[in-house]
């Protein structure tokens, strides 16, 4: 029994679900058709990126980067509306 469970291995993605819930909205099925979308045909990096909260929304100056602009603007709405307040300072 002790060697099945070397048979399965259980991997757990955190994700920003308040974009992802907004690409769904508007029928986008990837990061990289989302891109293209937004005519951001070599940043397709960057938005994933923030999608898997692996980069900060904002800057060390407490600014909001490039791209987190860019997302909102996109999706016509506050860059506060699609980002977690908790992860604004944080990147993995």
């Amino acid at each position: 029994m002790a060697d099945s469970v070397k048979d399965i291995r259980v991997e757990v993605k955190v994700r920003n679900n308040l974009i992802l819930a907004k690409m769904e909205e508007r029928g986008i099925n990837s990061v990289a058709e989302l891109c293209r979308l937004m005519r951001m045909y070599n940043k397709q990096g960057k938005v994933g990126e923030l999608i898997n909260m692996k980069r900060a929304a904002r800057n060390e100056g407490g600014e909001w980067i490039p791209m987190t602009l860019v997302l909102a603007e996109f999706f016509q709405c506050l860059p506060l509306i699609i980002l977690l307040l908790c992860y604004l300072d944080y990147a993995a």
